[in-house]
């Protein structure tokens, strides 16, 4: 599978790639990964620094787009959009906390536009709640309710997310009962708002296995 990989915010690609290796060890090398930074700069994030000794100290950090401004929202929707459009096609994206609420956003607004997915299969680590791609267009930035929506997204997604997350772990939920229950995978760690790997290696195993699972259910979507 071609995979396309957002990161967080306040992160870049280089950590990205840190923080997904040993879960993209396990998944073997039948797979490919293009990973793409956001286009405005951003403090870093707290989470990165168990990573500065593999970073470089002129590193800039960056975030994919401003949440409290729907100008910006739409803007980042636009930009992927056409960097799949020259770059892919990709399989599936690999996302990350705001990573991944812009994926689910931009999954959700083709299905709003009867419009094909521009991806077979999500996997979403510690994910954001989507925003209403219809409102933002109108300037409004309204993030998606489960309980007023229901299930919307219904590409296969698997969702990965820490018990002690005390940042997104309602957020992660709620993106999840976004999701088509029987198209989703869900796979909750011990750790926090990050990625097993580094930290919480123990859990790489198992979120391999609930990766897997879902790339399973791309066979039959």
């Amino acid at each position: 599978m071609h995979f396309l990989c957002l990161h967080g915010i306040g992160t870049n690609s280089k950590i990205f790639q840190l923080q997904t290796a040993p879960i993209r060890d396990l998944l073997g090398d039948n797979h490919t990964y293009e990973f793409v930074d956001g286009s405005l700069l951003h403090a870093p994030d707290p989470g990165t620094l168990v990573f500065a000794s593999l970073t470089a100290n002129d590193d800039e950090f960056f975030s994919y787009l401003d949440i409290e401004s729907a100008k910006s929202c739409s803007k980042a929707l636009d930009d992927l959009d056409s960097f799949i459009d020259a770059e892919g096609p990709f399989d599936a994206v690999m996302a990350f906390s705001q990573g991944a609420g812009l994926a689910a956003t931009l999954m959700l607004r083709h299905s709003r536009q009867n419009s094909a997915s521009p991806f077979k299969l999500a996997i979403f680590f510690s994910g954001g709640v989507p925003a209403d791609p219809e409102l933002l267009a109108e300037g409004i930035v309204r993030r998606l309710d489960p309980d007023v929506e229901g299930e919307v997204i219904h590409t296969p997604t698997a969702h990965i997310y820490g018990s002690n997350d005390h940042r997104l772990e309602s957020d992660s939920q709620n993106l999840s009962r976004l999701c088509s229950v029987t198209n989703k995978t869900v796979q909750i760690h011990n750790g926090g708002h990050e990625i097993p790997g580094l930290k919480v290696r123990e859990a790489v195993p198992g979120i391999v296995r609930a990766i897997k699972k879902v790339m399973e259910k791309t066979l039959s979507y």
